[in-house]
């Protein structure tokens, strides 16, 4: 459960921290955070020492790892950290539920429906992850984006390659192929809303075992995106940014999938 609370307060404060100015982003992960310390504390019976722990995970997080407006160097090396302290709240606390509290009451109180036959630290897992997935996931994904684009690469296009009709000195038109892309074509600029949805319905799909479903989707993405990577084949780099992001992509909903197996088994 503790790691399930991890998850779900760094998910939290990426969202509260994304797209505000610097006073009002601290000013509200504070709250937040406090906010968190007494649910966790009062309503979940965690002990304080692991609030404060995971209190400080989350803020390590916040300084490794750039939201998804920021101009700061992209970071990687918190993801590994994270997961390793994923992996070792799970061999604490694993997958129990909490002792007491309000929130372990009011659950209690859920007789009807479908929410009684799920037991309270299944229910924070499936919450915490579909918090994370959106934002949280952005932000793991740009990061890898922008450890591929180092700021000394220099990207060099394609000459532009055709032969110039003239007529009497006009040029009438030409036959052969432009270097680049296409200015005319359209660019897909969905990924922030597109993949925190890919996120979710892999790790949905996952959770059914629907493998082949999951395979069909992968293979569509492709398919919708080779438009935009063809036209941009002279320099290549959206075939790096789409294959580095979509992979990236994979991982974290992978990652996220295995995470809630542990509760379902």
């Amino acid at each position: 459960m503790t790691a399930s609370l991890l998850i779900g307060l760094i998910g939290l404060t990426d969202i509260v921290r994304n797209g505000r100015g610097i006073t009002s982003r601290w000013i509200l992960m504070l709250a937040l955070w406090v906010a968190f310390a007494v649910l966790a504390i009062a309503g979940l019976s965690v002990p304080s020492i692991e609030t404060v722990v995971i209190v400080g995970i989350t803020l390590g997080w916040v300084l490794g790892m750039p939201g998804v407006d920021a101009a700061a160097p992209r970071r990687l090396w918190p993801v590994p950290l994270l997961v390793i302290a994923v992996v070792g709240f799970l061999a604490f606390s694993g997958t129990l539920a909490p002792a007491g509290g309000f929130v372990v009451n009011g659950y209690a109180g859920l007789t009807d429906g479908l929410l009684r036959h799920v037991p309270l630290s299944t229910a924070l897992a499936v919450i915490a992850v579909t918090v994370f997935l959106p934002t949280s996931g952005n932000i793991i994904v740009r990061a890898a984006l922008g450890r591929t684009h180092q700021p000394t690469e220099r990207i060099v296009a394609t000459p532009h390659r055709a032969w110039e009709i003239r007529i009497r000195g006009r040029a009438v038109g030409e036959i052969g192929e432009r270097g680049g892309a296409d200015p005319s074509v359209p660019i897909l600029k969905g990924g922030r809303l597109i993949g925190p949805i890919e996120r979710l319905l892999i790790v949905a799909l996952a959770l059914f075992g629907a493998y082949v479903l999951i395979a069909a989707l992968i293979a569509a993405k492709g398919v919708v995106r080779f438009p935009e990577i063809s036209e941009n084949r002279g320099i290549g780099t959206k075939a790096e940014e789409f294959l580095v992001g979509s992979f990236a992509s994979w991982s974290v909903s992978a990652g996220a999938a295995i995470y809630l197996a542990s509760f379902f088994h």
